[in-house]
């Protein structure tokens, strides 16, 4: 016997007869996209209905007597039928899940009918209750061309005031900005106070120590003119009479008018004694028109060689001819050492 292939809501099902197929469609078991396989392809089921109502007008007929002769149950009413009365439902061939048919809950049917399960002693399998349908509500009125649809709008929520209990914050910001602005004035109108009350402190003038002037050199000039002087290279003092010929020359290149010089060496030292150790000094001379500058000279000429040597000189004795006459005085020879390294003045040389 050829069965009936329908797929709704991507169930595949097998029917026997065009009676049963009726029957699913008028229990609303079927949805409107529902289809059917025609043996090539599958075609809408309203389609395919109309045309086998056309081919065979006596099949309406027929469904609406098999449905008027086996009623529905009451959708109200739900109760357990025997097991004999229930017929089962077709295997589904291509199942997406049991929830695609909301009203029937589909139970797969066993290899074996419900006579041969009751006579073989097995449970028979269990009876698919009919889900309860939502009340039906009444059809929306017609609308007339041109009025409104007033449809229904969701209604907000209320604001929900917070708790009685739920503790209230401590410090609000506006009421904390307005303490930390009046904290501020009340700062800076205690300083301004402050700054007008306070009296006014006179500038301190740093006094430093009064620096003694330094008292002017009459003898700087002299002392200029005197270093600028040329007078050589110290001479070679190597056997008596050397050190006598070359103090000689010497003031006479300074300027100096000598009417004699004698100094003996008195101690001489070395591997053949001939570098002088310690000497005698005596200078005649007459004065020029600047008595300071002669004896700058005198001074300037015996430290060179001091200094070259090493030499002690003791005495050293100046004598200053004038008219027949003759005053003598004495140089610290330690005082011309330094005259002529630069480390001391002219004044200092000459001084009584």
């Amino acid at each position: 016997m050829a069965t009936i292939r329908v797929r709704s809501d991507g169930v595949e099902l097998e029917l026997a007869n065009e009676v049963e197929l009726e029957g699913m469609r008028a229990r609303g078991l079927l949805d409107p996209g529902a289809e059917r396989w025609d043996g090539e392809a599958w075609v809408l089921l309203a389609r395919t209905s109309r045309t086998a109502r056309a081919a065979d007008p006596w099949s309406a007929w027929s469904a609406a007597d098999a449905g008027a002769a086996a009623p529905p149950p009451p959708e109200d009413d739900v109760a357990d039928l025997p097991v004999a009365a229930v017929a089962p439902m077709p295997r589904p061939v291509v199942s997406r899940g049991i929830e695609a048919i909301p009203d029937v809950a589909i139970t797969p049917l066993h290899d074996e009918p419900p006579a041969a399960a009751a006579t073989t002693g097995a449970a028979p399998p269990p009876v698919a209750a009919p889900r309860p349908r939502p009340p039906a509500t009444a059809p929306p009125p017609p609308v007339s061309p041109g009025e409104v649809i007033d449809f229904p709008r969701r209604a907000r929520e209320p604001v929900r005031p917070p708790p009685a209990d739920a503790p209230a914050p401590l410090v609000r910001p506006g009421r904390l900005f307005g303490m930390i602005l009046v904290l501020m004035l009340l700062l800076g109108g205690a300083w301004a106070v402050l700054e007008l009350s306070s009296p006014t402190a006179a500038p301190v003038v740093s006094v430093g120590k009064a620096r003694t002037p330094r008292p002017v050199d009459p003898l700087a000039a002299v002392e200029a003119e005197l270093r600028k002087a040329h007078v050589g290279p110290v001479r070679e003092v190597r056997g008596p009479g050397d050190l006598d010929d070359a103090l000689l020359l010497d003031l006479q290149q300074l300027g100096v008018q000598v009417v004699s010089v004698r100094a003996p060496v008195v101690r001489w030292t070395g591997r053949k004694k001939d570098d002088p150790a310690a000497a005698e000094v005596h200078v005649t001379f007459k004065p020029g028109p600047d008595q300071n500058r002669d004896l700058g000279a005198i001074g300037l000429a015996v430290g060179r060689y001091k200094l070259k040597y090493n030499l002690q000189v003791e005495p050293f004795e100046i004598i200053m001819e004038s008219e027949g006459t003759g005053a003598a005085t004495t140089l610290d020879p330690a005082v011309a050492e330094r005259f002529v390294q630069g480390r001391a003045r002219l004044s200092e040389l000459v001084a009584p």
